[in-house]
């Protein structure tokens, strides 16, 4: 029993290295908004502003490599570290007339990025915890 155990355990360690080596990758280095975002230096955790877990980045400074289809698996360092499995995009909103009350707040996180640098679609990713 106890190698069955151990050989179980070890599997689920190759899996899990399996999950984290093909990962896409966002190092969350601050919290903020706009300002730490055209800072360029990765991820900013921009939950104070919108009141849950959001994480955001510029097209152009790792938003076009966002992966955004569903089950793609997405890791985070620094600030928010973990392990999450895309949902999909949830919400396309224009940055100049909409509200912080538009953004879907019943996901445990989101990602932001202004599809092509531009403000007027404004995407927002789904993500859902595992490991």
């Amino acid at each position: 029993a106890a190698a069955a155990a151990a050989a179980q355990a070890a599997a689920a360690a190759r899996a899990a290295a399996a999950v984290a080596a093909r990962a896409h990758t966002v190092n969350v280095w601050t919290t903020g908004f706009q300002d730490q975002v055209n800072a360029c230096r990765g991820g900013v955790d921009m939950t104070a502003r919108y009141g849950m877990r959001i994480v955001g980045e510029h097209w152009s400074c790792g938003g076009s490599s966002f992966p955004t289809y569903a089950g793609a698996i997405v890791r985070f360092t620094g600030l928010d570290a973990g392990t999450y499995r895309v949902i999909g995009i949830v919400a396309t909103l224009d940055a100049y007339t909409a509200h912080t009350s538009q953004v879907p707040h019943n996901y445990a996180m989101l990602y932001q990025t202004c599809r092509g640098g531009d403000s007027h679609y404004t995407e927002f990713v789904a993500l859902e915890p595992i490991g």
